[in-house]
């Protein structure tokens, strides 16, 4: 399935799923914080990729599996990872309803985002923090297919900064802060 037929099919299970619902693109919009022609675009079809923060809150509000949502690229082939998921999710207390599990593990561990990131780790791994970061960013930056993800470039950074021992709340800080600045950078 092509890139067009792919973006198709998202945006008629979005549409479907809003009409279902009897919620406007106006409604849908300023509750995952885009406008209406975002959500036109959405189910039009017009948006090569919809951020999948934008995907996750999509799914959870119009009551539709994350995988429905998923592109071809971005599904799972792990057949482990459903374990793994369940694990972290009672390691750090989890609040996640259970029933998402299978969702959120079709993308995680054999994507090949998490693949890009994964690699992306696995060659910064020898550098001092300063440039591992650079060569992250770098990485991400100059891929035609990653190039501007800003939420794949805060959760590699992360994982980076807790890999070099730093809390999980100081990573995700740290991260937030790289993110901004990446985005800032399009900006100018």
């Amino acid at each position: 399935m092509d890139n067009a037929e792919e973006r198709q099919r998202i945006g008629d299970t979005i549409r479907q799923a809003r009409k279902n619902k009897k919620i406007t693109q106006t409604q849908l919009g300023a509750e995952i914080g885009i406008g209406k022609v975002a959500v036109a675009n959405y189910e039009s079809g017009k948006i090569k990729v919809i951020p999948f923060e934008k995907r996750v809150k999509l799914a959870d509000l119009l009551d539709i599996p994350l995988n429905a949502l998923l592109y071809t690229d971005e599904k799972s082939t792990d057949t482990n990872c459903c374990n793994s998921l369940q694990q972290y999710i009672k390691a750090v207390g989890g609040v996640v309803d259970e029933r998402d599990i299978d969702n959120i593990a079709a993308i995680l561990d054999e994507s090949p985002i998490a693949k890009f990131s994964k690699h992306l780790l696995e060659v910064s791994a020898p550098y001092p923090l300063a440039q591992a970061v650079q060569i992250i960013i770098a990485g991400i930056d100059n891929n035609e297919k990653y190039s501007g993800a800003v939420d794949l470039l805060q959760a590699t950074l992360t994982r980076l900064f807790y890999s070099r021992g730093l809390t999980t709340a100081d990573a995700e800080s740290l991260a937030n802060y790289f993110g901004d600045a990446y985005i800032k950078s399009f900006s100018q």
